[in-house]
């Protein structure tokens, strides 16, 4: 391989690895330009990933997926959005949980209609002794947790049907055909991170796992770009006093993220704005 294509190969890695960190969730459908390039560079990226981050990537024929571990606790929470702007809440996570579930409920086929998405919807909340919401609060969550899904791409429409934003709980639209969904069982499997059912409860399936000292440093770097001295146990800080220069080296490589080292802390911005959720430098006063 010449000079010139291991320079281009590794800027398109590069390129499919920034996609997978702003998309954890790439579908063929949605995307195919980045999932095709995250397909060609699987590999290599799976074993950054997994060595860099502790992240897993699983890439199938429909979608790559990026599993990430959780952060520690001094990290900034990132909630998931409505598409009007707002945050979910505990109902709003309550409702994507069940229709998550619903989804998976045995004998269901790859197309649900969503009369009986609903009706499953309410029979597992039932059976769970979790009291919803009727009416038009139920519609909303319903609908925001449908929207998300199909985001992520793992929910879709068929031919038969219309919007479900503009749908009743009862499955019919204004027109009065029938909704269908069609549904990506692979992925939806690999929604969370992990299998919930081997967890005792339900923070022990968010708490941060022991890691080494410098895959600490390095994740907090690439997830949460500032990250101040104070914040950093003596092990870790250690590591970013002894390996400033490689693990620049590394977050160039690897995101094309730029290190600053000052006496507050360490920062891992994104030149090009694309990575980050605040521009930096900031409009300051």
């Amino acid at each position: 391989m010449s000079t010139g294509t291991a320079v281009q190969d590794a800027a398109r890695r590069r390129d499919a690895a920034r996609a997978m960190l702003q998309r954890p969730i790439l579908t063929a459908t949605h995307d195919p330009d980045n999932f095709d390039l995250v397909r060609r560079h699987s590999a290599a990226l799976r074993a950054m990933f997994a060595d860099r981050l502790g992240y897993t990537l699983i890439v199938e024929t429909e979608f790559a997926r990026l599993v990430k571990t959780p952060l520690d606790a001094a990290a900034p929470l990132r909630p998931l959005h409505r598409a009007t702007g707002g945050e979910f809440g505990a109902i709003g996570y309550t409702y994507l949980a069940l229709t998550a579930a619903a989804l998976l409920a045995p004998g269901l086929d790859d197309h649900i209609p969503m009369a009986v998405l609903v009706e499953q919807v309410r029979a597992d909340a039932a059976a769970q002794d979790i009291e919803i919401a009727d009416g038009l609060s139920e519609r909303r969550h319903l609908v925001a947790a449908l929207q998300a899904l199909m985001e992520w791409g793992v929910v879709g429409e068929t031919d038969l049907g219309g919007d479900p934003s503009r749908d009743d709980p009862s499955g019919d639209n204004r027109n009065g055909d029938a909704v269908v969904l069609t549904v990506c069982r692979s992925l939806l499997r690999h929604l969370t991170a992990f299998a919930l059912h081997d967890f005792p409860g339900p923070s022990a399936a968010i708490t941060a796992r022991p890691e080494t000292p410098r895959r600490r440093l390095y994740r907090r770097l690439v997830e949460d770009p500032f990250t101040a001295r104070d914040d950093l146990d003596p092990e870790t800080l250690d590591v970013l006093v002894r390996e400033r220069a490689e693990i620049a080296r590394q977050l160039d490589e690897d995101f094309g993220l730029v290190l600053e080292v000052r006496t507050e802390g360490a920062l891992a911005y994104d030149p090009d704005g694309n990575l980050t959720d605040l521009p930096f430098p900031g409009s300051g006063r």
